[in-house]
């Protein structure tokens, strides 16, 4: 997902701002944390779901599998989406700096 928003991301950063592009992606990857980090927490309510399962040990592993993927490929794409924009705001910076020194 990193290397493939990285490439989708170019485009967008023509049509939008810069700073617009990182709040979202540092949306994406506040939401992508919170669901990848807390897995110890929705342990405990994916065992009061899967008390009827015939193997409640394997239910909860396979929900903490989901979560940690799911939480896996969103921080991916908040993250594929925010080195873009930051890396042409240092470019014009550099840009406006050298400018002005040679002055």
């Amino acid at each position: 997902m990193y290397m493939l928003m990285a490439f989708l991301v170019s485009p967008l950063s023509k049509k939008f701002s810069s700073r617009s592009i990182s709040f979202f992606s540092y949306l994406t990857i506040s939401i992508g944390c919170l669901i990848f980090g807390p897995i110890t927490l929705i342990q405990n309510a994916v065992k009061n779901g899967c008390q009827d399962e015939p193997n409640p040990s394997e239910c909860v592993f396979n929900a903490q599998k989901a979560f940690a993927m799911v939480g896996l490929v969103i921080l991916g794409t908040g993250m594929g989406t925010v080195v873009v924009p930051i890396l042409s705001e240092l470019v014009v910076a550099i840009k406006e700096k050298m400018g002005s020194a040679s002055k």
